[in-house]
């Protein structure tokens, strides 16, 4: 038990995700030992009954039989859900092969009719496999688990591989039919005990009957994602099946007896099944993570260009049966798991809709392209078949063009997605409008203001005609004595009764700030008279002793004043110590930005942030969580956050994201922002997979603490002893704790001396 809990551990399984993985990496285990044997035992029959430059014709039909096969399952999996329409696909699949295997020994057509059925079966079990697959789990989930899930249907091919010239040399070929019915059986007994897709993805499917059915090219053709994971499919499959044709080429020159080809082709599909375990198991989602989808996919068409112009140069069976064998371990493991993340970000419905008609449709329609390039250049024209190799050059150039087109495409569906979340109980958008706003992106709501009082009050730009005067004449001291006598009613009658406010009589205004019946009042005066009291203003939020309360106040005066001091006063806010300032000032920064204020997003304003964000994030994590605001006069205009993000670490988190929205896209990231907050699997999943790809990597290795995205291994490191965090806690002389006898009770406890 232990030993498997720590192998979880490693390969970062989470626990409610042990069950689903199990289940989906026993099924694609089985669908690729079938998806082996049906090829060999094909291959083998129709090899020896025909001669080889008859394939085409073979390759071609099954072409022709894919789209209405394609069809027909299409129109099931949207109109059911998809763990029912791969069952009844199995149960169909299995009888077919249980009457054909009645007849192949006595007909050669036969043969042709199990060449056809066994190809249109993988073509669309593996197909219906993976979309299941992708309900089931989330984009962040997929990532780390595709691969694993890859591995075990790797170590299906290898099993199956290896143990076939053993089968073949104790069964005849035709009776190992059998073999391939048990597999559909065993098969369809797994997906018996897989949980359904999500009830929310079903609704959705159901919803898009009518409309979808036999609508998949008109469905994806006209989305960039889609039709750039089409090109990619049709570019990769037409290599293979070019390099395949070359290998069997070769091979059938130098073998002539049916169990000789079966055994070196199930020794082939074995080692390599063996060589893609090992990427799968080890580098496969690490790859993954590290280099990103495109670096990944573009594994494949390197492997198959540089392999494809050696062998132009220098043609040899050993040459090709290397470039085969590498196309067979990276195309049905780790390039086929990049292949399948790139669907996730699509939504439900859309991706249901267009799955199967690019997984089917565009691999059969590849192969009878390339049966067809075949045909012309072989057969036709009688030419060495080592003259394929010009093609595959050809199309493994286009694949790595694609895959750098399709690395801008995937980030902008997944910010297309966060625009648009999909829609369920727990729906982003629902939230907002439930709690009365009209979209994520809606402006941090300000004092009100009569309009152009910004514009008229810009202390850098306006002309005093009396500063002379002015400095030379005494506050009065009445004004002074009434503002500062503690009397509501005389400090009520003086705001309103004083028409000319002096520069001598900002440090009083501002204190005034601390009292919350004079807040929005003194605000306005501040601001109309800001010529006077910016300077105060920025004094008074430098000043680390400076009365608390006024201080954590002075960044909403400063965010209704326009020009560059008061922005770089809230600028330098972000580094004190105390976290109400700081998360007052990155508030203002917003406020100034939505309001329509002077705003300078000038390359050392954008590097501040970014500082100031490291700063947060370089913080312990039980620090983190007891930042808290002890005043809330101003929650009320913070509608960035809409939800509830009272509970631990969540104003850390709030603050965080507003500073990130400065210098990000700001409405991707206040969506990835709720998105974490929801109980959303999907949508935070998406939100996790933006903010890998717009962070930089230190920022984003900082924040995944808190954040939750972490494996067991990298949350016990981060952690640190109970004692050392409390004396950061004591130390930290930020605003943790209500009052200062509850710090000096938490030092006394620490036995940490007063500073």
């Amino acid at each position: 038990m232990k030993f498997l809990r720590a192998l979880a551990g490693w390969l970062d399984i989470r626990p409610n995700e042990a069950r689903p993985l199990l289940l989906s990496a026993a099924g694609a285990f089985l669908v690729m030992a079938y998806l082996v044997l049906s090829r060999s035992l094909r291959e083998a029959l129709y090899l020896t009954s025909f001669d080889v430059k008859t394939l085409p014709y073979v390759t071609v039909a099954t072409s022709a039989l894919t789209l209405p096969a394609v069809y027909v399952f299409s129109r099931m999996l949207v109109r059911y859900d998809s763990l029912s329409v791969l069952r009844a696909t199995l149960l169909i699949q299995g009888a077919g092969l249980a009457g054909l295997w009645l007849v192949l020994g006595s007909s050669r057509g036969a043969i042709v009719a199990f060449y056809l059925w066994t190809a249109l079966g993988t073509l669309v079990i593996t197909s219906g496999y993976w979309v299941l697959t992708t309900d089931l789990f989330p984009l962040r989930s997929a990532k780390r688990l595709f691969g694993l899930i890859g591995a075990a249907g790797t170590a299906g091919v290898m099993i199956m591989g290896t143990s076939l010239s053993w089968l073949t040399s104790i069964f005849p070929t035709d009776t190992l039919v059998l073999l391939l019915v048990s597999l559909v059986f065993l098969a369809y007994l797994v997906q018996r005990f897989l949980p359904r897709p999500d009830e929310e993805q079903e609704a959705e499917a159901e919803a898009s009957v009518g409309k979808a059915a036999g609508s998949g090219f008109r469905a994806f053709w006209p989305k960039a994602h889609l039709r750039s994971i089409g090109l990619i499919v049709i570019t990769a499959t037409m290599a293979t099946t070019l390099v395949d044709y070359q290998f069997k080429d070769l091979l059938s020159q130098k073998y002539d007896t049916e169990q000789g080809l079966a055994s070196i082709l199930g020794a082939l599909y074995g080692w390599t099944g063996a060589a893609s375990l090992v990427i799968q198991l080890l580098i496969g989602a690490r790859v993954l993570k590290t280099f990103g989808i495109g670096w990944v996919l573009s594994i494949l068409p390197l492997i198959l260009l540089g392999g494809s112009i050696s062998f132009l140069i220098a043609p040899s069976l050993a040459l090709i049966l290397l470039v085969r064998g590498a196309d067979l371990s990276l195309r049905k493991s780790l390039h086929r798991s990049a292949l399948e993340v790139l669907f996730i970000p699509v939504p439900s419905p859309l991706r249901r809709q267009t799955k199967t008609f690019i997984d089917s449709v565009f691999d059969s329609v590849s192969q009878g392209v390339g049966a067809g390039i075949i045909f012309v250049c072989v057969t036709w024209a009688a030419l060495p078949s080592v003259y394929l190799s010009v093609f595959v050059i050809l199309l493994t150039g286009s694949f790595l063009i694609l895959n750098v087109i399709m690395s801008r495409q995937y980030f902008q569906t997944l910010l297309d997605r966060l625009d648009q979340p999909e829609r369920g109980p727990s729906d982003l958008a629902l939230e907002a409008k439930l709690a009365g706003h009209a979209s994520l992106s809606e402006s941090l709501e300000c004092i009100a203001l009569p309009p152009g009082l910004l514009r008229q009050h810009d202390p850098e730009t306006a002309v005093d005609s009396g500063a002379e005067s002015r400095t030379s004449e005494r506050p009065s001291v009445n004004f002074l004595a009434e503002i500062q006598s503690g009397d509501d009613a005389a400090i009520v009658k003086t705001l309103d009764g004083v028409s000319e406010w002096r520069e001598a009589h900002m440090p009083a205004l501002i204190r005034l700030l601390a009292r919350d019946g004079f807040f929005a009042r003194v605000t306005r005066l501040l601001v109309e008279h800001s010529h006077h009291s910016l300077p105060y203003l920025v004094e008074t939020i430098k000043d680390e002793l400076e009365d608390t309360v006024v201080r954590r106040r002075t960044p909403r005066v400063l965010s209704l004043i326009p020009g560059q001091a008061a922005e770089n006063a809230l600028l330098d806010a972000l580094l004190t110590d105390r976290f109400e300032i700081r998360y007052r000032a990155g508030l203002a920064l917003r406020c100034r930005e939505q309001s329509g204020a002077a705003f300078s997003h000038h390359e050392g304003w954008t590097k501040r942030i970014w500082t100031a964000i490291r700063r947060e994030l370089n913080r312990e994590k039980a620090v983190w969580e007891l930042q808290g605001l002890l005043d809330r006069v101003e929650d009320e205009d913070d509608a960035f956050v809409l939800l509830d993000v009272k509970g631990r670490g969540k104003l850390s988190l709030a603050h965080t994201f507003r500073l990130l929205a400065l210098v990000l896209d700001s409405r991707p990231v206040l969506t990835a922002f709720h998105g974490l907050l929801l109980d959303n699997v999907r949508l935070k999943s998406i939100a996790l997979e933006y903010l890998e790809l717009v962070l930089p990597r230190d920022i984003r290795k900082r924040l995944w603490p808190f954040i939750g995205d972490l494996s067991e291994h990298q949350r016990r490191k981060s952690s640190r002893p109970l004692k050392d965090v409390m004396s950061d806690l004591a130390e930290a002389g930020a605003t943790l704790v209500a009052s200062q006898a509850d710090t000096a009770r938490l030092r006394k406890a620490l036995g940490v001396e007063d500073p």
